[in-house]
C-alpha cells in the first residue's frame, strides 16, 4: 500500500475512533439524565458497546490494509503490549467505568457538602472580616475531599465562588431567614445548572477522551506497524535496492527518537539513510508516522557504521534536547558513554515493541502483521 493510502487509512481510523467515543459518551450521558438505570449500569453499558464497536472498526481497517477478510475474533486475539486486544479492552473498560462512576459519586457528595459549606460560611460570618474565599488558595485544603475534587474544575470553582460571595455580601443587610434562603436557592441553582455542566465536562475527559486516546493509539500504531512490516519485507526482497531512508512526518509534533533515526548520518550515506538491512523498522513509538522509502540513487557498497556516530549526533545538541531524543537524560548519557541506541531503547521493553532492523529475522507476533510473500 503506497504511503498516501496508509496515511488516509490512519486518518479515517482516527476519525472513526473519535466518532465512536463521542457516541459512547452521548449514550452514557443520556442514560444518566434519564435515570432509568443506575449510574453503574449506564457507564458499564456504554463502555461495553464502545469496546465492541471499536473491535469491529479495527477489523474493517485491517481488512482494508491487508487486502483480505479479517475477523473480529482475529483482531481481539492480536497482541498489544504483551496482552491480547480483548484483554486490553476489558481492563480499559473496567478502569474507565470505575473512574467515571467515582466522578458521579463525588459530584453527588460534593453537591450535598456545598450546601453544608454555605451554612458554615453564614454561621461564622462577620461583616467586618470582609469576603472569604474558601474555594481558592490554601483555604481549599480545609474543605472536604469530595468538594475539593468537585471544585478542581476552574469554571465550576469560579461559578460556586461567585455565588458564595454574593451570599456573603448580603449577610450584612439581610436577616437570618432571608440569608439562609438566598444561600439555599443559589446553591440549588448551582447544583442543577452549573454543577451539572461541571460534571459533564469531567466525565467527558474521564470517559470520552480516555476512550478516544486509548483506541486511537492502538489503531494508528498497530495499523502502521502492519503496514511497515510489509514495506520492510518488500524492500528486503528487492535486490535492486541497497539503501533506504527514514522519512519523518513533516508535522512531527516534538523532538524524540524519530529525529535520531531520520536525521543522524550513521553510515556516511546522508541523514536518515541506511544499508537496508540496518534500517530501523518503524513505528518507533505510539502514534509514530515515520516511513521507509527506497533510495535507488545511493549504493551501500563499503558502508559501515561510523564509530561513535550515535553519540556524536547527540553530542551535537544541548543535553536537554538529547534527553528528549532518547526519552530521558539518563538514557542520553548512556549513549554518550558508549552504549548503542538499540541497547538503551530496548532495555526492559516488551519484545513486541523493541526496536528492530529490517535485516532482523524474528517471528511475527501475530498473523495480522505477517508480511505477505513477495511475488
Amino acid at each position: 500500500m503506497p504511503a498516501p493510502d496508509i496515511t488516509a487509512l490512519l486518518a479515517r481510523a482516527g476519525a472513526q475512533v473519535n466518532a465512536l467515543a463521542l457516541a459512547a459518551f452521548a449514550r452514557m450521558w443520556k442514560a444518566l439524565e434519564d435515570g432509568e438505570i443506575t449510574p453503574r449500569e449506564a457507564i458499564r453499558a456504554a463502555q461495553a458497546e464502545f469496546g465492541g464497536a471499536f473491535a469491529d472498526a479495527l477489523a474493517a481497517a485491517f481488512g482494508e490494509l491487508l487486502g483480505r477478510a479479517v475477523g473480529v475474533a482475529e483482531v481481539r486475539a492480536m497482541p498489544v503490549g504483551g496482552l491480547t486486544l480483548s484483554r486490553r479492552l476489558y481492563l480499559h473498560n473496567v478502569e474507565t467505568a470505575a473512574q467515571a462512576l467515582a466522578i458521579v459519586r463525588q459530584h453527588a457528595q460534593g453537591t450535598h457538602q456545598a450546601h453544608a459549606l454555605a451554612m458554615r460560611l453564614y454561621d461564622g460570618y462577620n461583616p467586618t472580616d470582609g469576603l472569604r474565599r474558601p474555594l481558592e488558595g490554601a483555604a481549599r485544603a480545609e474543605l472536604p475531599k469530595a468538594l475539593r475534587a468537585l471544585t478542581a474544575d476552574p469554571q465550576a470553582r469560579e461559578s460556586l465562588t461567585r455565588l458564595v460571595e454574593q451570599g456573603q455580601q448580603q449577610a450584612a443587610r439581610l436577616k437570618t431567614k432571608a440569608l439562609r434562603a438566598a444561600y439555599s436557592e443559589a446553591l440549588d441553582g448551582w447544583a442543577s445548572g452549573d454543577g451539572v455542566d461541571a460534571l459533564k465536562r469531567r466525565l467527558e475527559i474521564a470517559q470520552r477522551e480516555k476512550n478516544r486516546y486509548f483506541s486511537s493509539r492502538i489503531a494508528r500504531t498497530e495499523l502502521a506497524r502492519a503496514h511497515q512490516a510489509q514495506v520492510g519485507a518488500d524492500l528486503m526482497a528487492d535486490d535492486s535496492i541497497d539503501v533506504v531512508q527514514v522519512s519523518m512526518n513533516p508535522a512531527h509534533p516534538k523532538t524524540d527518537i524519530c529525529d535520531l533515526h531520520a536525521r543522524a548520518d550513521l553510515f556516511g550515506l546522508g541523514p536518515g539513510c541506511y544499508p537496508k538491512a540496518r534500517a530501523p523498522q518503524p513505528p518507533y513509538h505510539p502514534h509514530c508516522w515515520c516511513r521507509l522509502r527506497s533510495r535507488p540513487d545511493l549504493s551501500a557498497d563499503g558502508a559501515r557504521m561510523q564509530p561513535g556516530a550515535e553519540a556524536a549526533y547527540l553530542r551535537s545538541m544541548p543535553i536537554e534536547e538529547a534527553a528528549r531524543v532518547m526519552g530521558s537524560k539518563a538514557r542520553a548519557l548512556a549513549v554518550l558513554n558508549g552504549k548503542s541506541v538499540d541497547a538503551v531503547v530496548n532495555a526492559g521493553v516488551d519484545p513486541l515493541y523493541r526496536l528492530r532492523r529490517l535485516g532482523d529475522r524474528v517471528a511475527a507476533p501475530s498473523s495480522l502483521i505477517t508480511p505477505r510473500p513477495s511475488p
